[in-house]
C-alpha cells in the first residue's frame, strides 16, 4: 500500500458543509510513492478521529441520503450539554447565596445541581461541599478531557500560571484573549488587583455554568467557529477592539495534534478583524502559542514573526510534561511562540534561565552559545555540540557519518534518511507540497473507485 498524507487547503469555511463542529474544512488526500495528487474532501475541523466525529465528505461529490442518515443519528446520540445560558447563570447566582454543604456538582452529568434537582442525580457520582474558590476555579472542579486530536485538557501548573501572567503584565498588556487556556482565567478572575481583564474562548461547553457571556465564549480555534452565533461573536469582537484593540494580547493553548497549517490560518481571522478595527494598521496583534518545540520550522513557515522562548511550559495533569523527577527527563517538550522581541520577555532566573547578550534573550540553563553558530543552539532541553563537517549544531547523541554525509545516531542504518518534515514531491526542507515548485510537474492522478468513506 503505497502511503499516504493530506494537506490543508485555505478556504471559506463559511461555505463548507457543516458537522456537530462547526463548518469542516477542505483538505487534500495524496499520495506519496507515484507522485499523484489526491482528491479533496471535507472532514471534522476538531476531531480527526472519526469515533469522535463520523463527517467525511468528497469535495467532488453530493452527500447521500444514506451518509445523511448516519450523521443526522450520530448527532442525536452525541452527548451534549444542553445549557441555555440565562437559565444557568440564574442557577449559579441561588448556588452562590446558598451554604456550602448544600452545593453539589454530578462528576456523571458534569452539571452544577440544585436542591430541588437532587433526586435526578441520585445514582451518580456527587461532589459535595462547593467552596466559593473551586467554584471560581472550574479546571480543578470537572473532569479533564484528554484525547490529543480533540480537547486534550492539560492544564498549566501553579508555577507556569504565575509565571506568564507577571510576564503579560510587565510587557503593559491589560487584556488577554484567553483562547484554550482556562488555568490563565481563572487566575485573573481570582485575583482582581492584578487588574487584567481576559475572556476565555473554549470548546469545553461546561465553562457556560461558571462564567458569564461577556466572559466565556463556546469556540473552536480550529475553524473559528462561536457555537452560540451572532451573540458570542459580538462578545469576542467588542472584547478584542475595545481601547482600538491596544494593550491586547491573544493567547492559545491547542491540543499538541492540533495542525499547524489550521491553527495559523485561524490567528490570521484574528489578527485580520484585529487590524481592521484599529487606527493604525502597521501594527502586529501580539500572541503567545504554546505548543512543542519539535513545530518551530512549521510555525515560523506559516507565521514568520513568531519565535521560540526557552521556557518550558509545565501542566500539572500530564504525566511526562510536569517538570517532576518522574515526568521527561529533558523537560516539557512545550514552548511559547512570540512575536513580541524576546529580550523583552525575562525567564526566572531561579530556575537556572540566563540573558545570552549575543543572542539578546532568555536561554535555558543547558543552552549554550556557539560562536560559530553564533547561536544559542539547543532546542530539546539537551545540550548541543558544533559539528563542523555539517557547520551546524547538533544533538550531543549525534555522530557525524562519512556514508550518510550528516551527523545521525550512532546505530542507524546508512542510506535511510527520514522524509520527515521534507517535502513529498521534491524532498527538499523548508516547504510543504502544495508550496513546491515542482508541483505542476506532477503526474496526474490516477483514476480511482469512489467513494464516501
Amino acid at each position: 500500500m503505497e502511503n499516504q498524507s493530506i494537506d490543508f487547503i485555505p478556504s471559506v469555511e463559511e461555505s463548507h458543509p457543516k458537522c456537530l463542529h462547526g463548518p469542516t474544512l477542505l483538505f487534500e488526500r495524496f499520495t506519496v510513492e507515484g507522485k499523484r495528487t489526491g482528491r479533496k474532501f471535507f472532514a471534522c475541523s476538531s476531531c480527526r478521529d472519526r469515533n469522535d466525529c463520523p463527517f467525511f465528505q468528497w469535495a467532488d461529490e453530493q452527500i447521500t441520503y444514506h451518509v445523511q442518515q448516519k450523521k443526522k443519528k450520530h448527532a442525536e446520540n452525541s452527548k451534549n450539554l444542553n445549557f441555555s445560558s440565562k437559565t444557568i447563570h440564574k442557577q449559579l447566582k441561588r448556588l452562590l447565596s446558598l451554604p456550602c454543604h448544600i452545593r453539589r456538582f454530578c462528576k456523571t452529568c458534569f452539571l452544577l445541581v440544585l436542591p430541588e434537582d437532587f433526586g435526578e442525580h441520585k445514582d451518580h457520582e456527587i461532589l459535595e461541599g462547593l467552596s466559593d474558590n473551586i467554584l471560581k476555579q472550574p479546571s480543578y472542579l470537572l473532569p479533564s478531557l484528554s484525547k490529543n486530536k480533540k480537547e486534550a485538557q492539560y492544564f498549566f501548573d501553579e508555577k507556569t500560571v504565575a509565571f506568564v501572567v507577571s510576564t503579560v503584565k510587565s510587557l503593559g498588556f491589560t487584556r488577554i484573549l484567553s483562547i484554550g487556556t482556562p488555568r490563565i482565567h481563572e487566575y485573573i478572575k481570582m485575583n482582581k488587583t492584578i487588574d487584567l481583564q481576559s475572556l476565555l474562548l473554549d470548546i469545553d461547553k461546561r465553562y457556560v455554568q461558571f462564567y458569564k457571556s461577556r466572559e466565556f465564549c463556546h469556540y473552536n480555534m480550529f475553524n473559528h467557529f462561536f457555537f452560540d452565533g451572532e451573540t458570542a461573536e459580538e462578545t469576542y469582537k467588542k472584547f478584542l477592539l475595545k481601547d482600538d484593540g491596544n494593550s491586547l494580547l491573544v493567547m492559545l493553548d491547542p491540543p499538541f495534534g492540533g495542525l499547524v497549517d489550521v491553527i495559523s490560518h485561524t490567528l490570521k481571522k484574528i489578527s485580520n478583524t484585529w487590524r481592521n478595527g484599529k487606527y493604525d494598521t502597521s501594527e502586529e496583534l501580539p500572541i503567545f502559542w504554546f505548543f512543542p518545540y519539535f513545530n518551530e520550522a512549521r510555525i515560523q513557515q506559516c507565521l514568520p514573526s513568531l519565535k521560540m522562548l526557552d521556557y518550558k511550559v509545565n501542566y500539572d495533569n500530564h504525566r511526562l510534561f510536569n517538570g517532576s523527577i518522574k515526568g521527561r527527563k529533558q523537560g516539557s517538550p512545550v514552548r511559547i511562540f512570540t512575536n513580541i522581541k524576546p529580550e523583552k520577555i525575562k525567564l526566572p532566573e531561579e530556575d537556572g534561565y540566563r540573558f545570552c547578550p549575543l543572542c539578546k534573550k532568555y536561554v535555558a540553563p543547558e543552552n549554550e552559545h556557539c560562536n560559530v553558530c553564533n547561536t544559542c543552539p539547543s532546542k530539546d532541553g539537551r545540550p548541543y555540540k558544533h559539528c563542523s563537517d555539517c557547520n551546524r549544531c547538533v544533538k550531543n547523541s549525534r555522530q557525524h557519518c562519512v556514508t550518510c554525509g550528516q551527523c545521525m545516531l550512532p546505530n542507524h542504518e546508512c542510506g535511510v534518511v527520514s522524509r520527515a518534515g521534507r517535502c513529498h514531491i521534491c524532498g527538499a526542507v523548508g516547504h510543504k507540497r502544495r508550496e513546491c515548485p515542482n508541483k505542476d510537474n506532477h503526474s496526474a492522478p490516477r483514476k480511482k473507485k469512489r467513494r464516501l468513506c
